[in-house]
């Protein structure tokens, strides 16, 4: 893990201290701006949490911090020049993002402190795997998926989008949810 990785992974794990998220967001912000990113956009009111998303153009910076050994060429599937966009996800305590899924993008996660996943080829929504620090999750487009963050602290993933569509990039529209726990469609 490199130094960012490691002290992103020390993001509040107590479950009897109780941390705002937008402090957790915000000290994530300062330590990435430290070594030379800059955010582009960042939600503190996701009912799940938080997310901050970075400038494309330091996708490959990002890519060599938080996924060490994936070449360039294998983070965008083997479609050199392919648009990559970098991303924090920062799921509160025992909270979940909805089970869904993606037109126009892939998805690989790296998660940063302990969480929980689900993945699958079908509607059918699987048992939950647990993660540790370190573990590393590649989604297709079109896979059923959905983080959950760890109940015993904030699960602070590092997220990489591979654009599929190089004429209609994916953005937050593009979200399929099949079941959602806070009535979002």
């Amino acid at each position: 893990m490199s130094e960012l990785s490691t002290e992103l992974s020390n993001t509040n794990t107590n479950p009897n201290k109780f941390v705002d998220k937008s402090r957790i967001v915000d000290d994530i912000e300062q330590k990435m701006t430290m070594r030379g990113y800059t955010a582009t956009e960042i939600d503190c009111k996701r009912p799940w949490g938080a997310f901050l998303k970075f400038s494309n153009d330091e996708a490959d910076m990002f890519v060599d911090e938080f996924f060490p050994g994936l070449s360039p060429v294998e983070a965008r599937l083997g479609s050199e020049g392919a648009e990559l966009s970098p991303k924090i996800l920062v799921v509160s305590p025992g909270q979940r993002l909805s089970w869904q899924y993606h037109d126009r993008r892939a998805e690989r996660w790296v998660f940063l402190t302990k969480g929980h996943y689900v993945k699958s080829d079908t509607d059918d929504e699987t048992e939950a795997r647990a993660a540790d620090i370190g573990d590393v999750v590649q989604f297709s487009p079109l896979e059923r998926h959905r983080l959950i963050g760890d109940k015993g602290g904030f699960t602070v993933v590092a997220e990489i989008w591979q654009h599929s569509d190089p004429d209609n990039l994916s953005d937050e529209d593009d979200i399929v949810r099949l079941s959602d726990d806070y009535s979002r469609q």
